[in-house]
């Protein structure tokens, strides 16, 4: 079964006589939407049970779960859900190859979700992998 994120509300009101302000009708940046629709994306992740000897979350089941479509906000979104799936130890269960294609084929907004995901689910396992895996990735860790 899919999860379905919601759709992010992007609309305020302004005051003082509370008109509605449309994100459409207004000038900005293409990547202002970045950081909420990660936010949504880890706000649906987090709503999944955190229980780590579920079966329902495995590896074939977060793949199966990446965004059908090629727009910024849906990678974001589930960039967002990969980190939330790593702070409740669901991403343990990813397989190499699959966090592999991520890091490969992702864009660099997956990237980051998987990193700290990883980093969050392996906490305290000294898991040699993992630290490859982040290290190849962060210049600070490097020898």
């Amino acid at each position: 079964e899919i999860l379905t994120i919601p759709t992010l509300c992007l609309t305020g009101k302004a005051s003082p006589r509370g008109t509605k302000v449309e994100l459409a009708h207004i000038d900005f940046p293409q990547n202002m939407d970045h950081w909420p629709c990660f936010h949504n994306g880890v706000a649906a992740g987090l709503r999944l049970h955190a229980d780590l000897d579920s079966s329902e979350v495995d590896s074939m089941w977060i793949s199966f779960n990446k965004p059908g479509s090629a727009e910024a906000s849906a990678e974001t979104e589930h960039a967002g859900f990969l980190m939330a799936l790593g702070l409740n130890g669901h991403l343990a269960k990813l397989s190499k190859s699959d966090a592999f294609d991520y890091l490969n084929k992702g864009s660099e907004s997956i990237s980051i979700g998987l990193m700290i995901g990883l980093a969050a689910s392996h906490l305290g396992t000294m898991d040699l992998l993992v630290t490859k895996k982040l290290a190849t990735q962060l210049e600070a860790l490097l020898p």
